[in-house]
């Protein structure tokens, strides 16, 4: 399985992501909009990751960010997950171009991380 991701790596206060899908002729495009709670962030170096699985069908049925806080009562960071509502989407056959209008962030396409 492949799946997408975005971090950051320069702090960012926007609380919509929003992905943008071409196919390779970019005449058709499919925009999915993510309304976080809270901006992603960066602590200790390591960014929040928003990751969107890709079937092998292309289809995508579900997207979360990976959240790393810092507890102050207990000095200690903690890995959370947020789960966020997305329709089920089919990617265009053949090649697809992945963009965003999220600031400073980066973008990557990689395999079997779930």
């Amino acid at each position: 399985m492949q799946y997408i991701e975005l971090t950051i790596n320069k702090l960012n206060h926007e609380k919509n992501i929003t992905i943008y899908i071409e196919d390779e002729k970019h005449i058709n495009k499919i925009k999915i909009t993510f309304a976080i709670p809270f901006p992603l962030e960066i602590i200790n170096g390591k960014s929040d990751t928003l990751i969107i699985p890709v079937y092998a069908n292309g289809l995508i049925n579900q997207a979360y960010i990976k959240r790393k806080l810092y507890i102050e009562t207990q000095e200690k960071e903690e890995l959370i997950t947020e789960y966020l509502e997305i329709p089920n989407i089919f990617l265009f056959s053949g090649v697809n171009y992945i963009m965003t209008n999220y600031k400073n962030s980066i973008l990557k396409i990689k395999e079997n991380k779930i």
